[in-house]
């Protein structure tokens, strides 16, 4: 499948930390680390996960899931189709 560069869509996995900064990874357990590089010691809660887009910008997962639809995007693992449904929440597992 080919994407269009233009169309916003999840490029990797990402947590936003309380002060705003933004670590990054493959998938969200690589985050773990890089958040701790960076002087982050509370737990990382499902809420502070998400995605950076094409753009730069951070979504949660259910943003990313609507993006990913948008883009014309099937997810990477076929067990997880049902998730495409409104409401459904997009893993890291499901851009590669």
């Amino acid at each position: 499948m080919v994407v269009s560069s233009d169309v916003e869509r999840c490029v990797c996995a990402a947590v936003r930390l309380p002060d705003g900064r933004i670590a990054a990874g493959h998938r969200h357990w690589n985050c773990f680390p890089v958040a701790e590089a960076m002087g982050h010691t509370i737990r990382i809660t499902q809420e502070m996960q998400g995605f950076l887009t094409s753009t730069g910008r951070f979504v949660n997962r259910e943003e990313g899931m609507l993006l990913q639809l948008a883009a014309g995007i099937p997810t990477a693992d076929p067990r997880r189709v049902n998730r495409y449904v409104a409401g459904g929440k997009l893993y890291s597992e499901d851009l590669y």
